[in-house]
């Protein structure tokens, strides 16, 4: 039985995109996906569309998981927002 998941992706790579999305799809879902790397698009996917989860990559060029974490925050949106990232340290 596939489980849909409406996923709000942040993140500059398009490997890590189709990584993560693998695995999610490999846990049993079924993805409805929008992938975004820029404030303006976060917003605008924020606005349009109603998601289950965002997983936003640490740090990217111009834009990074704190700024897009403060949109959501700022979007007043209960939304679950997890942080992954190949670069940061425990810390």
């Amino acid at each position: 039985m596939s489980r849909t998941l409406r996923l709000l992706v942040i993140e500059d790579s398009e490997n890590d995109l189709h990584l993560l999305l693998r695995e999610i799809r490999r846990s049993g879902f079924e993805v409805i996906f929008e992938w975004v790397d820029n404030a303006d698009a976060l917003q605008a996917a924020l606005e349009h569309e109603t998601w289950d989860i965002a997983i936003s990559d640490y740090s990217m060029p111009q834009f990074g998981a704190p700024q897009a974490l403060a949109l959501v925050k700022q979007s007043q949106l209960d939304l679950p927002f997890i942080i992954v990232s190949g670069s940061v340290g425990e810390e």
